[in-house]
């Protein structure tokens, strides 16, 4: 009996220190993982919405100034923003600022 219970206690210490080591990646949005959320959904939507193949910046060349431009037009109502929801083009405002080093 005592070896029954001495693996039950054993088995019962394997899967606790099995569940933490799955939970060792979960995700949390602690101050700096959302700055990185924002420039990775920033730079997701851009090339998706924006520089893609079909769409309006496709196949143009991006640098300080031309990043500068694009971060104005975001800013207002401009037929560009409206191809990203609110939060896709804060994102992406975040995403060219800190690429194009703007600020």
């Amino acid at each position: 009996m005592k070896t029954s219970a001495i693996q039950l206690t054993v088995l019962a210490l394997g899967l606790a220190a099995a569940s933490s080591v799955l939970a060792s990646g979960s995700y949390s949005i602690s101050g700096g993982d959302q700055a990185n959320q924002a420039y990775n959904l920033g730079k997701s939507a851009f090339y998706r919405k924006l520089a893609c193949s079909s769409c309006p910046l496709a196949g143009q060349e991006l640098d300080e100034a031309k990043a500068t431009e694009l971060v104005a037009q975001l800013a207002k109502a401009s037929e560009l923003a409206q191809k990203l929801s609110e939060t896709e083009r804060d994102a992406a405002v975040v995403y060219l600022k800190r690429r194009y080093k703007l600020d």
